[in-house]
């Protein structure tokens, strides 16, 4: 009888604990998700380009809308703004800018450092939030 009361208690607690888990791994996911979308983490992240034509007409897109900026210090944020120009005219780059944000906005192109840093703030977040 002991023995059935002592494993409902650790089968409980297990339970539980399973379930403060989820909850953890829910809020740090959702603040994550949060920070890779702030203007801050745009801004942080430099483009990824791939060795494409397409790629390449973006590179030339981008150094037209932005003359002083050298290719490799483009971020996200110019790469939302170049979205916002094309929209307006005429949307000839919209495929290429497309696939190039697909590529660069998934959260296996953040470098792991700066994923590091997020997921630390993220959990600092969720710890506050208890």
């Amino acid at each position: 009888m002991k023995l059935l009361l002592v494993l409902i208690v650790i089968f409980s607690s297990l339970s539980n604990a399973n379930e403060k888990l989820i909850n953890a791994n829910e809020c740090l996911n959702k603040e994550v998700l949060k920070i890779l979308g702030s203007e801050k983490s745009k801004t942080e992240r430099s483009i990824k380009f791939n060795d494409t034509k397409d790629d390449a007409d973006i590179k030339v897109l981008l150094t037209e809308l932005f003359p002083n900026i050298k290719i490799d210090s483009f971020d996200l944020d110019h790469l939302d703004q170049a979205w916002e120009w094309d929209r307006i005219n005429g949307m000839k780059y919209i495929y290429k800018l497309l696939d190039l944000m697909n590529r660069n906005y998934s959260m296996d192109s953040v470098e792991d450092s700066l994923m590091a840093i997020y997921k630390a703030e993220a959990s600092l977040t969720c710890k506050l939030e208890k």
